[in-house]
């Protein structure tokens, strides 16, 4: 595993500081949050560099005590979370029922016919997180091109079908087919 110099300066969420112009480590209340999300991502990148360097060198690169790192570190997931896994699951098996065709309006719908009651972001952004997106159909594609120069051969049969004696007129059916789906590697 290629390992990467880490340095605060590259974190996002630096903006916020003290009066002082020290970094604000714990978020006050007042602000509606109790961590910073850039605070929870330095944990995140710190517990997975954590088998490359010593913790104690990753909280001060990444300006967090070890006391909060390892604090967050046996922190059970919060109930909001366990919710996200829960309706993950849901919104997975919903999109594999449909074979990957809904997209976010429809499995929300379907998550509301099952009684679950969430909004439309949060399915989008969940089903974004596990990387689902509903299957688009095809663009239609005229294969048939009328209007061309080429010479057009001569109406021989004259739709005359039944022939009075075998292998005197032989008629063809062309059914257009995707040179991808049929293994076609021609130019």
């Amino acid at each position: 595993m290629a390992t990467a110099c880490i340095t605060a300066s590259h974190l996002p969420g630096r903006g916020i500081r003290k009066a002082g112009g020290r970094p604000l480590r714990h978020a006050p209340r007042q602000f509606g949050w109790r961590r910073h999300p850039a605070q929870e991502r330095r944990y995140h990148l710190g517990a997975a560099e954590k088998a490359c360097f010593p913790v104690r060198l990753l909280c001060r690169v990444l300006e967090v005590s070890r006391a909060g790192f390892y604090a967050w570190h046996g922190r059970a997931p919060s109930g909001h979370a366990r919710a996200d896994e829960r309706l993950g699951l849901a919104i997975a098996a919903i999109h594999a029922e449909s074979r990957q065709r809904y997209g976010s309006p429809r499995v929300h719908a379907e998550l509301g016919d099952r009684g679950h009651r969430i909004s439309r972001k949060r399915v989008a952004g969940l089903m974004r997180q596990r990387g689902l997106a509903g299957r688009r159909r095809r663009r239609f594609r005229a294969t048939t091109d009328s209007h061309h120069a080429f010479p057009v051969a001569a109406n021989v049969l004259a739709r005359q079908f039944e022939q009075p004696t075998p292998d005197v007129a032989w008629v063809t059916d062309i059914t257009y087919i995707p040179p991808a789906r049929a293994g076609c590697t021609c130019p």
